[in-house]
């Protein structure tokens, strides 16, 4: 599923248009549409669309760095108003073990707890 959810836009197009409506019995004569007199298109429609700008956040010192991926590293960034958090928690998903006891995992919540203070 995820190789065919990963294809390109052009690629699941075509399938769409060449395959899908055959696949599915909505071509010439299809019993379904016959009967209430609907008929489908045979090309996508056109949608316009733009890519939004991202948010502007202000911190009090720094300037995170944000990759293309939308990872946002908050390393030397100071928040303009402190605040102190009384309660957080974690939430691990991960395929097999050792999970919570994995040493990579304890290293990371180390260093974040430690970022956090």
């Amino acid at each position: 599923m995820i190789k065919v959810a990963a294809r390109p836009p052009n690629v699941n197009a075509g399938a769409i248009e060449n395959e899908g409506l055959t696949e599915l019995g909505f071509r010439d004569g299809a019993p379904p549409l016959d009967a209430f007199d609907i008929s489908i298109g045979t090309e996508m429609a056109i949608v316009p669309g733009r890519i939004l700008p991202s948010p502007g956040v202000q911190y009090g010192k720094g300037t995170p760095e944000v990759t293309d991926r939308g990872s946002w590293n908050l390393r030397d960034v100071k928040f303009a108003k402190g605040a102190t958090l009384d309660n957080w928690a974690v939430l691990l998903i991960k395929d097999g073990h050792p999970g919570a006891d994995d040493r990579q995992f304890k290293s990371i919540m180390k260093g974040f707890v430690e970022m956090c203070r």
